[in-house]
């Protein structure tokens, strides 16, 4: 629940309103119960992007501040933008 709304995002606010082709790779990486997602995108970048930042997305960061989550936007080295998510699983 926490990483769908991300990669939403992405397609609709990186990659549509950009012109050609676009990608958006969605990495999972598992280190004893520590759990790092990176969703990045080679879209119209960051700026643009945090400039359309909904409530939907203000929803999601306060969701993960409840839950301990960390949740960082950063610039991509393709122009886009790069979400990472991390935090502790439960087992």
């Amino acid at each position: 629940m926490l990483i769908q709304p991300y990669v939403e995002n992405s397609i609709s606010h990186g990659l549509i309103p950009k012109e050609g082709k676009g990608f958006v790779n969605i990495d999972l990486k598992l280190n004893g119960n520590c759990i790092l997602c990176t969703i990045e995108d080679n879209g119209i970048g960051i700026d643009a992007t945090k400039a359309m930042e909904g409530n939907g997305i203000a929803n999601m960061k306060q969701r993960a501040k409840e839950s301990d989550w960390q949740i960082t936007w950063v610039e991509a080295p393709s122009g886009g933008t790069r979400v990472e998510i991390s935090g502790t699983t439960i087992n």
